[in-house]
Order: structure tokens, then C-alpha cells, then sequence
């Protein structure tokens, strides 16, 4: 296997502090993130909260420009972030008892909206995948992985959004069983 492995600690890192405090900004994980793990790099936090959202694992709910007394001006813009369905939490006691002093914050996030989103971008990637050429055993393993994906975004939705929403997801699922016969 060539390149990066898919996995990062620091956006494992990230997804604990998500999973306790439901929703943050990049500032904001940044600070925590110093003080449950240790140094880290303001940018390192961007570039993972970005290639995490890419990968379905965090997801951008809303930005807000906020006022307040900056350096840089009276107000600030804030992309606020939670998990998204593509990501597993590996909580150890330890970090748990650190992360015990922050407090888990209340959210109202439209749900149906932001799985709309991954629904419209997983039946993107069918359809691009679909018209390529590709060996059998090429598009069964296509069709492994993103059924694997199909499944973790129904675990993660089922309590989230309606039935007909769900019945979205299933309408993935056959699509991509019949993704190898075409």
C-alpha cells in the first residue's frame, strides 16, 4: 500500500473532544486539545477538522461571524463542527478523566438536512464509480467499502432523522448491490 495511512491520531483526538463536548469550533478544540493531550499546532487542528470533514467524519453544522474584542477586529467568523457518521471512538479511561472538566454543550442541528448532504454525496460517488471501467474484483471491493459506509451512516442516523429518510439510505444500499451487475 502506498501513501499516508487513512487514520490520524490527532483527528481521533479531535473526534474525543467532538464526542464530549457536541459541537466546537477550531479555537476552541484547539485549546482543549492542548490541555487534555499536549502541544499541538493551531493549524494541525484546521487541516484535521478539513480532512476529517472530507472523510465523513466531522461535519461543518454552521458557521457564524460572532462579535467580540479581537486583534485583529471587533468580530470573528466560527465554523462549528460535530462527529459525523464515519468515525469510531476509542475512549481510554484516562483521557476520559481528563476530559471530565469540560462540559457537553447542548445542540439543535437539523439532521435531516446534514445526512441529506452525505446522501447526495454518496450517490455521487455510486454514479462516478458506476460509469468507470473497472475489473470485477475492482468494483467488489468498491462495493464492500461503500456498502461498509452505507451501514455506518444508518447506524449513526437511526435516531436521528424520519423513516422516509432511512428509506433513502436503503435506496443507497440496493443501488449499490446493483452497482457490479452493470
Amino acid at each position: 500500500m502506498r501513501g499516508r495511512p487513512p487514520g490520524s491520531k490527532i483527528r481521533e483526538n479531535i473526534a474525543l473532544i467532538l464526542n464530549k463536548l457536541n459541537v466546537s469550533y477550531g479555537y476552541e478544540i484547539y485549546k482543549v486539545y492542548k490541555q487534555v493531550f499536549g502541544k499541538i499546532l493551531l493549524r494541525d487542528i484546521y487541516y484535521h477538522l478539513k480532512k476529517g470533514q472530507e472523510l465523513g467524519e466531522f461535519i461543518a453544522i454552521e458557521t457564524k461571524v460572532e462579535p467580540g474584542n479581537f486583534t485583529w477586529g471587533t468580530q470573528t467568523e466560527r465554523t462549528y463542527y460535530t462527529l459525523g457518521p464515519f468515525i469510531q471512538i476509542k475512549m481510554d479511561e484516562k483521557i476520559e478523566q481528563r476530559m471530565s472538566i469540560f462540559k457537553e454543550k447542548e445542540v439543535n442541528i437539523n439532521w435531516e438536512n446534514e445526512i441529506n448532504k452525505i446522501i447526495i454525496s454518496l450517490n455521487e460517488e455510486i454514479e462516478s464509480i458506476t460509469q468507470k471501467k473497472m475489473s470485477y474484483l475492482a468494483k467488489k471491493n468498491v462495493q464492500d467499502m461503500l456498502l461498509k459506509k452505507i451501514e455506518k451512516l444508518k447506524k449513526w442516523a437511526e435516531n436521528k432523522i424520519s423513516k422516509e429518510k432511512m428509506m433513502e439510505i436503503e435506496e443507497l444500499k440496493k443501488k449499490v448491490l446493483l452497482m457490479i451487475l452493470r
